[in-house]
């Protein structure tokens, strides 16, 4: 595979830019399931910008909206109604959320939300089972806990003083993929209405992607607060909390900038994801996937259009991907994702590439 322009290219920006990939990526376009870079090589993409382009790169209908709204100005102080029309979409897929805000800064949003707990609680930390995202709160007001602990109910027990809520992914995406077992996350809900704090459901990534209405949907939960991001914004960075009525009132919106195509991206999204339901094919793929990986030192890891491969930690494993025209992100037990773009054939050269692997 041929780099020597991105090779040029990362010669020239090194004294300002810091790169750490063995392969030096420069990308010059995406579409569809693909990326491409400036030397004309392309790989199908199952990184899709952490999840968030479920209807994959440049997609035309949302792409044609998106220039619309940019010439009509791309940044203003004030609000207009595509934010009402946004949150109405989000509304339909969770019915729960009775008002939303939103925010264009993942930080500003996280401590909006600890915020909003310690007002309504009177306790000024969240306990977050995981690791994802947590260096966006600051560390003064998340106690972070790792979601396979032992006992999980006595360690809520044992920070109730401190803690006003559990915040909680429905499937733990990053820095490893994991699938909780059926009835955890209910588990978690009884224990935080048991204990009389708040349940909040971290859902930037499974959002819109699980199900239309996330893994609240698909796992049949009732959060008090839901975060949502990523496929919101159509791929762009805008995020929301969202949730019951009298929590979400004492939210202030901390911004004051506000960028109407990211709003414009995100309704095109959700308007296409609700009008096509590709949530059965992207579904189809996945099990495809799952049951067609015979290389017996691997792990496969999937559900819904998310998946990891335990066992190619080993970054040459990642280059022979590379070579093979399939983008992964290292580590690759991490989660990757799928979108409306691909497509079985694709899907069948990856399954052969990986059961070729000498691991």
């Amino acid at each position: 595979m041929n780099f020597s322009t991105s090779n040029r290219m990362m010669k020239s920006f090194e004294e300002i830019l810091r790169y750490q990939d063995s392969i030096p990526f420069h990308i010059k376009r995406g579409k569809g399931a693909y990326i491409y870079d400036y030397d004309q090589n392309k790989w199908v993409d199952f990184y899709l910008n952490r999840g968030s382009l479920i209807l994959g790169h440049a997609h035309p209908l949302v792409t044609k909206y998106i220039k619309n709204s940019i010439s009509k100005g791309y940044q203003f102080i004030h609000s207009s109604p595509l934010e009402y029309q946004l949150a109405k979409l989000v509304m339909m897929a969770y019915p729960m959320i009775e008002s939303i805000r939103f925010q264009h800064h993942l930080s500003e949003l996280l401590d909006v939300l600890v915020d909003n707990v310690q007002e309504s609680t009177g306790k000024g930390k969240v306990l977050y089972l995981g690791t994802n995202f947590i260096p966006h709160i600051k560390q003064d007001k998340v106690i972070i806990c790792p979601s396979d602990t032992d006992n999980i109910e006595r360690v809520i027990v044992n920070y109730l003083p401190e803690i006003g809520g559990v915040c909680i992914e429905p499937v733990e995406t990053y820095p490893e993929m994991k699938i909780y077992p059926d009835g955890f996350l209910k588990y978690i809900q009884d224990l935080c209405i048991k204990q009389g704090i708040l349940f909040i459901l971290n859902e930037m990534v499974t959002g819109f992607r699980m199900s239309k209405g996330g893994g609240v949907e698909y796992y049949q939960l009732n959060p008090d607060l839901i975060l949502l991001g990523g496929i919101l914004g159509g791929g762009f960075p805008l995020y929301a909390v969202g949730g019951r009525k009298d929590l979400i009132k004492l939210i202030f919106r901390k911004e004051n900038c506000y960028s109407p195509f990211h709003y414009v991206a995100g309704i095109e999204t959700l308007k296409y994801l609700y009008r096509h339901n590709p949530y059965s094919y992207l579904n189809n793929l996945i099990r495809k996937l799952l049951i067609s990986i015979k290389n017996n030192r691997l792990e496969i890891n999937g559900i819904c259009s998310m998946f990891s491969i335990k066992g190619l930690e080993d970054k040459n494993y990642w280059n022979s991907l590379i070579e093979k025209q399939f983008f992964l992100m290292p580590p690759l037990n991490q989660c990757h994702f799928l979108s409306v773009c691909h497509n079985d054939k694709q899907i069948a050269n990856l399954i052969k590439t990986i059961n070729n692997i000498d691991v």
